[in-house]
């Protein structure tokens, strides 16, 4: 992918449509609060150049967390699972991103959530000193 395109808009515009309908989702840093249902939040990560490419290829990841706000522990995590494994399939079918981890967390000290770490490859455009593109 080209860094020439709002990424933060191609990234969620590429995994929002992956996720149950039913779900809450959320595209900046929020604290959990009062959930009422499933919730996505999504947040960048970490930026890397790529050791084995040009210069010009970076690494952009982005972290998933998906909360459960379920008092029920047993319903709760028997319910996450199933829907976890099925989002993590849906973004191995796209062209785009790579998860590397889905790890069980503790979102704000107060729900049962998982990280997923997803990441995207991107090559910056060359520009000219004043930030314009050749």
């Amino acid at each position: 992918m080209s860094a020439d395109v709002d990424l933060r808009k191609f990234v969620i515009d590429s995994l929002k449509p992956l996720v149950p309908a039913k779900w809450d989702w959320y595209d900046y840093t929020a604290a959990f609060e009062q959930l009422p249902r499933t919730t996505v939040r999504l947040t960048l990560q970490s930026i890397e150049k790529m050791p084995e490419a040009p210069n010009s290829k970076r690494l952009v990841t982005y972290t998933m967390t998906i909360v459960d706000p379920s008092d029920n522990p047993s319903s709760r995590e028997g319910s996450l699972d199933d829907a976890l494994v099925l989002l993590l399939a849906a973004i191995d079918d796209t062209r785009d991103f790579k998860w590397s981890r889905a790890t069980q967390v503790n979102a704000d000290n107060a729900y049962l959530a998982y990280d997923i770490d997803i990441s995207i490859p991107v090559t910056r455009v060359k520009t000219d000193a004043k930030g314009a593109r050749p």
